[in-house]
């Protein structure tokens, strides 16, 4: 799992590493949680679908991306 925290925006991927790979692998899950304007009014984009989240700061953002990849990724 790989998390990056950007100044409007953060970002996941998870990639599926059995074995070490000899070249670059895509993602099987990634998201993204995006702040446009009020920075209390994030959305949550997984996998090229759109999901409004209430989350009302970046620690509220990433437990819900997180919740929702456990229930997605069972």
């Amino acid at each position: 799992l790989v998390v990056n925290c950007g100044s409007s925006s953060v970002k996941c991927d998870l990639y599926d590493m059995k074995e070490l790979p000899e070249a670059p692998v895509a993602p099987i899950w990634h998201a993204r949680i995006e702040w446009k304007g009020k920075f209390d009014q994030p959305s949550l984009i997984v996998q090229d679908a759109f999901k409004g989240i209430s989350a009302k700061n970046r620690r509220d953002g990433i437990r819900e991306l997180l919740s929702y990849l456990e229930e997605t990724c069972e």
